[in-house]
């Protein structure tokens, strides 16, 4: 007899988390939902990943590794080529599901016809000792490229649930963006498909702070790839663009480049005059504490 295909592939990419990534696994094991495999792509870790994996000795658990490290993206599309359910789930391997994340989606797809290839949830935001900082309800529904141009109101990858087929048609993560991948994918699926979301907090997030300037390097130059792959369409809707330059002047005054934040951010007034923008502009224009400031003003990033 054949082994029967799963319903929901689970993606799990990990890099030297040891001592996380059995955290991500339990969550999987114990969903209300059970009818899963897990893929969890080792991206060349050079701790004992893999002897944490394989202490599960659970057979629905898949372990892939790749030889050198090649970034989260690559990871994503080893698992999705290797992926045989119906649907396609990603958990970063230091956040974790609430149990009935993955019963709510796969309920909700069976219940939509084949326009809809994506179904998230709410989000809960927590520090590294679990601390809440925000919480975020999922609110796009139906056709959303045009709000997803705008920002990433999906968020990470960890909230979604895909239909495999959809995906395919779409194509996979991009490789080449150093950073807004998830973004990337997502406004691709919204040009063809609708989302549907789930009104509940099934997802926890870690938030970990940034470390180092390479970070943030990597933030402004996938932000700047992002325009410029969507050129055309950031340029016939104006309040997207002028969101998007808002974004990427916020980056540039975290990196405390000034002069080059206010460029940005004028560009942003002409576009479209968001009061958060006319604000930042207008403590700007004093130009006193701008990287205390970047550190503390509430955006979309």
């Amino acid at each position: 007899m054949s082994e029967k295909t799963p319903t929901v592939s689970v993606i799990i990419p990990t890099y030297n988390r040891a001592h996380l990534v059995g955290r991500a696994i339990r969550s999987v094991l114990n969903q209300t939902f059970q009818d899963f495999e897990i893929i969890v792509v080792d991206d060349g870790s050079t701790d004992n990943t893999e002897e944490v994996v394989k202490g599960f000795n659970d057979p629905r658990i898949r372990y892939i590794r790749h030889e050198y490290n090649r970034g989260g993206s690559a990871a994503r599309n080893t698992g999705i080529r290797a992926a045989r359910g119906e649907y396609i789930a990603f958990l970063d391997s230091d956040d974790e599901w609430l149990p009935q994340k993955l019963e709510r989606q796969v309920k909700a797809f069976k219940d939509l016809d084949e326009t809809t290839a994506l179904v998230y949830t709410g989000l809960r935001f927590v520090d590294r000792k679990g601390a809440l900082i925000r919480e975020q309800q999922p609110r796009l529904k139906g056709y959303v490229f045009r709000e997803l141009l705008r920002r990433n109101a999906i968020g990470t990858a960890s909230s979604v649930l895909l239909r495999r087929e959809s995906l395919l048609s779409v194509g996979l993560f991009n490789e080449a963006l150093p950073s807004r991948q998830d973004l990337d994918l997502w406004v691709r699926i919204a040009r063809r498909f609708k989302v549907f979301p789930i009104p509940e907090i099934l997802t926890i997030h870690y938030v970990h702070e940034q470390r180092i300037t390479a970070n943030l390097e990597a933030k402004i130059m996938g932000h700047k790839l992002f325009m410029v792959k969507f050129d055309k369409e950031l340029r016939s809707q104006p309040r997207a663009l002028a969101w998007q330059l808002y974004g990427l002047g916020m980056l540039y005054l975290q990196k405390g480049e000034l002069a080059l934040a206010r460029r940005i951010l004028w560009k942003s007034l002409n576009k479209w005059p968001y009061p958060k923008v006319v604000l930042t502009w207008l403590i700007l224009l004093t130009g006193s504490r701008a990287y205390v400031f970047a550190k503390q003003i509430k955006s979309f990033l």
